[in-house]
């Protein structure tokens, strides 16, 4: 598992073998899945080598190209909030014109 940078990352995102994405909260020594297939179970084994960065509370993160609903920015909380629609697709679009 890639450690966090500071101990305010603790929403961990990565891809099940499937492609799936989940999302995972670090809490006290453990790693629970918040968002994705397997919600309300604790990450552990092959699936926390599967962990591709850490963020914060709050923080957006866009995801590009969903097969069922397009474009999607998830939020990082409790419960994990999606945008989607054209409110996503302009905070991506904002993204690319910063980088």
């Amino acid at each position: 598992m890639k450690k966090p940078p500071t101990p305010n990352h603790i929403f961990g995102i990565g891809h099940d073998l499937f492609g799936n994405t989940f999302v995972v909260i670090r809490t006290r020594g453990y790693v629970d899945y918040v968002y994705g297939m397997f919600k309300g179970r604790e990450a552990r084994g092959g699936h926390l080598d599967r962990i591709e960065s850490w963020h914060t509370e709050g923080e957006q993160v866009p995801f590009t190209h969903h097969p069922i609903k397009g474009n999607i920015v998830l939020v990082m909380g409790i419960p994990i909030t999606e945008i989607v629609g054209p409110e996503a697709d302009a905070i991506i679009e904002k993204e690319r014109a910063k980088a």
